[in-house]
């Protein structure tokens, strides 16, 4: 993961649990459950964790040049 997909992807991670910890208020709030609210928030760092932490191709698309060795 280059520099610039280092950011995006704590952008991205960041983007993910906040509307999930908002979906899953809003849901709990609903329908009167606590318990959907946490597994809506639990599931949603999840999905963060799966779309952020590999080495996607899509957080390497400018990758490094290192100098030649002479």
């Amino acid at each position: 993961m280059d520099f610039f997909g280092q950011y995006y992807a704590y952008l991205f991670f960041r983007l993910i649990v906040i509307i999930g910890s908002l979906l899953g208020i809003l849901i709990g709030f609903l329908i009167q459950s606590y318990k959907a609210t946490i597994y809506i928030y639990i599931g949603s760092i999840f999905l963060a964790g799966l779309l952020c932490s590999p080495n996607w191709p899509i957080w390497n698309k400018h990758p490094l040049n290192f100098k030649k060795k002479n």
